[in-house]
């Protein structure tokens, strides 16, 4: 009897901890293009219902042309904001503005009429 608690107990807490690692390693993957034309020198990407900006997401410089892919927790509304060398910065986190991950996998950063930046999604 007390072999049969021990391995009752042994499978139930390994599918425990399965499930709770399983949980806790849920991620969405996001594209983000570079087409403004300029080199982005930091990129803060975070939950929309966070209060700061959080740490830069790059690691060196972001070009023209080029992609970024992030792996970002499971959230549904993020806010990005990308900051150029010369102090420029533009940033997308309030209603239609934010970014979805439950429907945007990838979007593009590319100069609008209004000389600023527009987040296309593709």
């Amino acid at each position: 009897m007390k072999k049969f608690n021990f391995i009752r107990m042994f499978v139930l807490s390994f599918f425990f901890a399965v499930a709770v690692n399983g949980s806790a390693l849920a991620y969405d993957s996001l594209e983000l293009v570079n087409h403004t034309g300029r080199t982005i020198f930091y990129v803060y990407l975070v939950p929309s219902h966070y209060d700061s900006w959080g740490n830069d997401r790059l690691s060196g410089t972001w070009s023209h042309g080029a992609s970024l892919t992030l792996n970002v927790p499971q959230y549904r509304y993020w806010s990005l904001k990308i900051k150029f060398k010369d102090g420029d910065s533009y940033w997308w986190d309030n209603g239609s503005h934010r970014i979805d991950t439950t429907s945007v996998w990838r979007a593009t950063i590319t100069p609008n009429n209004n000389g600023g930046y527009t987040l296309y999604y593709n």
